[in-house]
């Protein structure tokens, strides 16, 4: 059995009509956003050219006059 005092402390409690949200982050929510979207942003790659050389299809299609 767990030992009561492992267990989490919730920072914050909301208690709304129908529900209980209970916030168990500490800390400066804004700077790991920030720094989530600054390494997701810093590895955005370009698109790579396929390998090899493609070809071009092309069908001319007649038209009867």
């Amino acid at each position: 059995m767990e030992d009561v005092n492992d267990s989490p402390r919730a920072v914050k409690v909301e208690e709304h009509s129908r529900c209980v949200i209970l916030t168990y982050f500490q800390g400066d929510i804004n700077a790991m956003v920030d720094a989530h979207f600054s390494r997701a942003l810093s590895k955005v790659c370009k698109a790579k050219p396929p390998m090899g050389k493609t070809k071009k299809i092309r069908k001319m299609i007649k038209v009867g006059e």
